[in-house]
């Protein structure tokens, strides 16, 4: 993923300084970061009392029961919290880097250009959704616990976050066409579908966000894996999702370079 150059402990350092860069940043102005962790913290109660009330008028939704429901928004709320932490406030900074001309200063640093206009700016204050959500998934994880179905959740968690990034970023990279597009509305609709279960779309819906938009690798899967109600295959099948995914976003960034024009040509 970051291409020839310097190696990856390079780019874990890079990461790291950025990381003391905007706490930095963010304890300059501690008032505003403890609001903005609490609206986080506000948020997640707003997507509890939906749960509760949703769960306390039916014994299921599709074939998911109450517990897997409870999962499913868990494993939700902990891939947006993780979106919004490392990339979100990065994607929506692409236009603006577009428009203002300082994408050339990006292209001409000695620093893979998709790693730096991905992670720059870590948005801290996400963080606040990781807790609400994993108290959810734990609260709601159908025993026995086997490791395997664990890890294979673990890893469909990080795959989900890698298709949600792919699709984000590849969305953001059309601002190089169409500066004044605002782009987030469409990934916050894939919110909207992601907190729901797969099983109540209609086919025709299931089949496009399974083989077109894998939006059900996002949630839908890695619950079904913990809840011993997915088939393996499934979950396998999603981290070769988000490996293509992935593919196919730095194919399309560095496609779209080419039509980009510099403030300096």
């Amino acid at each position: 993923m970051i291409g020839r150059g310097p190696g990856p402990g390079f780019y874990a350092r890079l990461l790291a300084a950025f990381f003391r860069n905007c706490l930095a940043r963010e304890m300059m102005f501690r008032t505003s970061f403890v609001m903005s962790l609490l609206s986080g913290y506000g948020w997640s109660l707003v997507m509890l009392l939906f749960l509760s009330t949703v769960v306390a008028r039916v014994q299921s939704l599709g074939n998911w029961e109450r517990r897997d429901i409870h999962v499913l928004v868990g494993t939700f709320m902990v891939v947006q919290g993780l979106m919004q932490f490392l990339f979100e406030t990065n994607m929506w900074r692409i236009a603006s880097y577009v428009r203002e001309g300082t994408l050339d200063f990006v292209l001409v640093k000695p620093v893979d250009s998709q790693f730096f206009m991905s992670t720059r700016f870590l948005r801290l204050s996400a963080l606040g959704l990781l807790l609400p959500g994993v108290a959810l998934v734990a609260t709601g994880a159908r025993p026995p616990f086997v490791l395997g179905d664990l890890l294979l959740y673990l890893a469909g968690t990080v795959a989900g976050i890698a298709i949600l990034y792919s699709i984000s970023f590849l969305l953001a990279t059309t601002t190089i066409w169409f500066v004044r597009a605002e782009m987030g509305g469409l990934v916050y609709g894939m919110f909207d579908v992601m907190r729901l279960p797969a099983d109540v779309y209609p086919r025709p819906l299931r089949f496009a966000f399974t083989y077109v938009i894998p939006l059900v690798f996002i949630a839908s899967v890695p619950a079904q894996t913990l809840q011993h109600r997915g088939s393996h295959l499934v979950a396998l099948a999603g981290m070769g999702a988000a490996l293509v995914a992935l593919a196919l976003a730095r194919a399309f960034w560095f496609f779209a370079l080419r039509f980009y024009s510099s403030t300096g040509s």
